[in-house]
């Protein structure tokens, strides 16, 4: 290919970064800029996931940094939540905190989500808490972000503050959404729910269920023996 265009450098930088290969995605945006291409802020959302994936925490900062300073290119919001994605996989989670701190836009959910995940990851129960207590603020609707703190203050030993969120989540009524999981037998479907008894054949699969734990049952007491 004699002449790359902006969208081909795109699309090869994002191919290497999302396999893992950050090495090369960087070495093709040493290629581009020789090229005389300019970078978008595609460009760079591709280049900062690519340290993403590959734990380059030093070299995301810095195409972060050179976004702005060498190419007038304002940061989105996706650029922020990679860097926080970046900085609490890698660990540095105080540093991800005063990063979302820093940002001149209002983070989105996803955002404390991500610090939320690597504070449960790296065992910062106290960042963790802020993180969830942040998500419900603004998804309050969500079950799984109630329960999420809920667990959180447990850890932290703040029983009182897990039953009294408990007691709220009740009395609104929300719900955390069940798992499922379905199946196609004989050219048909079947949902089941995680706790759900709303299957016409409940009685069937527990027996079935009922007579499995008995063989594995007996089968643990001969493996013993």
């Amino acid at each position: 290919m004699q002449h790359k265009s902006l969208i081909t450098w795109n699309l090869m930088i994002y191919g290497y970064g999302s396999h893992g290969d950050c090495i090369r995605a960087l070495s093709l945006f040493d290629e581009m800029k020789k090229a005389g291409e300019l970078p978008d802020d595609v460009t760079f959302l591709s280049l900062i996931s690519a340290c993403n994936h590959s734990g380059f925490v030093q070299e995301g900062k810095n195409i972060f940094e050179i976004m702005k300073q060498d190419y007038g290119i304002e940061p989105k919001v996706e650029h922020y939540a990679n860097m926080v994605d970046l900085l609490g996989r890698a660990g540095h989670l105080e540093e991800a905190y005063s990063f979302i701190k820093a940002m001149p836009i209002e983070p989105i959910s996803s955002i404390w989500l991500c610090l939320l995940s690597a504070s449960r990851t790296h065992h910062n129960v106290e960042l963790g808490i802020l993180s969830a207590e942040n998500l419900l603020r603004m998804e309050p609707e969500r079950g799984s972000n109630y329960v999420q703190l809920i667990h959180l203050y447990m850890e932290a030993g703040l029983k009182n503050e897990a039953a009294k969120l408990l007691g709220e989540m009740k009395e609104k009524g929300v719900q955390k959404k069940p798992g499922c999981s379905w199946i196609e037998v004989s050219e048909r479907t079947h949902v089941f729910f995680s706790g759900g008894l709303s299957s016409p054949m409940v009685a069937e699969i527990f027996n079935v269920l009922n007579m499995l734990k008995s063989n594995m049952v007996d089968e643990q007491v001969h493996l013993n023996l």
